[in-house]
């Protein structure tokens, strides 16, 4: 899946440099917080971080509002849980992200603020890590279990957002999918971000 997205934005991005035109070359970064969807994820998870990295070609021929290119997105949510009277620990890891081509298209105001929707679509990435720590052991006091999971998927992202000139804020789905592995989660982020653009000729 990994291979297949690299392929196809490849191929994007040396259809565009074959056209002669002006146009300009955007760099999005963004960083914010992330909240875990979909059921199973939910119960493992309650919050996280997560960032945003976008690299879009924005033709003079379509206005310079519609943009193509490529989106970097990860987040990780975490979950710990302590029983003081039974020491027992459990502690939860999960990395969820998505890599692949992305459309956007900023709607014209007038003036510096411009609202725009997107949609990223790509191979995403599932990580999780477990660790238990239990109470009284005859040996050694403890026993402690741990599990490693990791999976892809065919994600989808839809993401709507705010620029402010260089600033801009965006809110995005990464929608909850089933993730096969040493088990089966259904899992999805949503993600509020807060970020500059950089604008290259």
């Amino acid at each position: 899946m990994k291979k297949v997205t690299l392929y196809c934005v490849a191929l994007i991005f040396a259809m565009l440099t074959t056209l002669e035109l002006n146009a300009q070359i955007r760099v999005d970064i963004m960083a914010g917080g992330a909240k875990p969807l979909g059921q199973d994820f939910q119960q493992a998870a309650k919050w996280g971080v997560g960032y945003s990295v976008d690299v879009t070609y924005i033709p003079d021929f379509l206005d310079k509002q519609l943009s193509f290119g490529i989106a970097r997105d990860g987040n990780i949510v975490l979950m710990a849980e302590a029983n003081y009277d039974d020491k027992k620990v459990d502690l939860k890891a999960s990395t969820i992200g998505i890599f692949g081509g992305k459309v956007r298209f900023d709607m014209k105001t007038g003036n510096k603020v411009s609202p725009y929707a997107a949609l990223t679509i790509g191979n995403g990435r599932l990580k999780c890590a477990y660790a238990k720590l239990d109470g009284e052991d005859d040996e050694d006091g403890r026993s402690a279990s741990s599990a490693y999971m990791r999976s892809n998927a065919f994600i989808v992202k839809p993401e709507i957002g705010v620029s402010l000139g260089a600033f801009q804020m965006s809110l995005g789905w990464i929608l909850p999918r089933t993730y096969y592995g040493t088990t089966h989660i259904k899992a999805g982020v949503f993600m509020y971000n807060l970020g500059f653009r950089i604008l290259a000729e």
